[in-house]
């Protein structure tokens, strides 16, 4: 999006621009060349957020105006526990609210990022022992994150306080807060570099992710049934991997495109899918009489269930804590936006339900060799 405002490419001329970048340098790279730029590239996108963000203040006057130039509801949590809150002075989405948000990202999501991100774990398992894979995961979650946070947040807070402050006209789009206040308040200068930084913020992304994909196929499907493939074969298998996942990744995008915003998107689609895999694994990993079989039917279960709820959203309104349904809108995956954020909390209970009823009926399994996997062994 940022690309189409920059230079009119289309959204999806843009994402194929970046896969195919992206896929080049991992295609013959590897994960070594993954880690070194997405090291690179984080750097990049903390610096231009903070320089944003510091830019900003300046504009208004310092931080002190800067934060009276922001609207009382962007200075509280939880606004609009229920309900959508005020965007740029306008009404926002009614499905925008602060209820959907816990459950969708700070629950099952947080949950999904931390514990199931293949990504994240092969960063970990890339460290030199166990005590700096620790050290890290430390220092990710108390001093990267809170930083991260303000850096993703900065474009639309510096946004918000200019339109609030009647610093720019009101008409400031929401999908287009960081690249509208980058503008004003970089160029010329450093606009160029921080829009680079954006990007290179994507691609960091669309790596980790091939790569982990391709390091599933490889180590998990294809190896366990070829164990005499050589080195090439497996390599030549990690590739095809990653291009096929590559291309199937810019084929979602006018999915994704249909939604309202970017966040919108990737809330809808995290709140369908993380619930049985966040519940069968932390249930897995903190609970030693969890079993097995149990384990797949809460995931093969919940999907079903959350699967069935985009075609019919009204099952989600008992657990809707009062958030009302948007209209579905056309097209076969349009109960999806539907409470596209309240689905993470119904699915997350339809597991946690078929988890304990399943293990009530077939009885726990108290398992040997589970020393050092299950909580309270280690």
């Amino acid at each position: 999006k940022a690309l189409n405002a920059l230079i009119g490419w289309p959204i999806f001329g843009a994402a194929v621009g970046v896969a195919s970048v992206s896929a080049v340098y991992v295609t013959f790279g590897g994960q070594t060349s993954v880690i070194m730029t997405d090291l690179f590239q984080g750097v990049m996108l903390l610096l231009t957020g903070l320089v944003l963000l510091w830019l900003g203040m300046d504009y208004l006057g310092g931080p002190t105006e800067f934060w009276d130039s922001l609207p009382r509801s962007h200075r509280s949590a939880f606004v609009g526990f229920n309900e959508g809150g005020e965007i740029y002075g306008k009404a926002g989405d009614s499905s925008y609210h602060s209820v959907g948000i816990f459950w969708q990202d700070a629950m099952a999501n947080s949950a999904m990022f931390y514990f199931l991100n293949q990504g994240m774990v092969m960063r970990l398992m890339a460290a030199r022992s166990v005590t700096d894979s620790r050290r890290s995961v430390l220092s990710m979650f108390l001093i990267l994150m809170p930083i991260a946070a303000i850096v993703v947040a900065s474009g639309g807070w510096v946004g918000q306080a200019m339109v609030h402050s009647g610093a720019v006209p009101a008409e400031m789009e929401a999908s287009r807060a960081f690249y509208d206040a980058a503008y004003i308040l970089t160029q010329p200068g450093v606009f160029g570099l921080i829009m680079a930084a954006l990007t290179a913020a994507l691609m960091s992304t669309v790596d980790t992710l091939v790569t982990a994909v391709s390091a599933i196929a490889v180590n998990d499907i294809y190896k366990p049934k070829h164990p005499e493939a050589s080195e090439e074969k497996l390599l030549s298998v990690a590739r095809i991997s990653a291009l096929s996942v590559m291309i199937f990744g810019v084929a979602l995008v006018p999915l994704f495109a249909s939604f309202d915003s970017i966040y919108a998107a990737h809330g809808a689609f995290t709140a369908a899918m993380t619930p049985p895999l966040v519940v069968t694994l932390l249930l897995g990993i903190c609970w030693r009489g969890f079993p097995p079989k149990v384990a797949i039917w809460t995931m093969l279960g919940g999907t079903a269930i959350i699967g069935a709820s985009l075609f019919f959203p009204e099952m989600i309104a008992p657990f809707a804590h009062g958030v009302e349904a948007r209209d579905a809108g056309d097209g076969i995956f349009g109960g999806m936006k539907v409470y596209k954020f309240m689905r993470a909390f119904f699915g997350t209970v339809v597991c946690l339900t078929i988890a304990f009823v399943g293990t009530a009926i077939v009885g726990r399994k108290e398992k040997e060799g589970l020393d050092g996997l299950v909580w309270g062994t280690v």
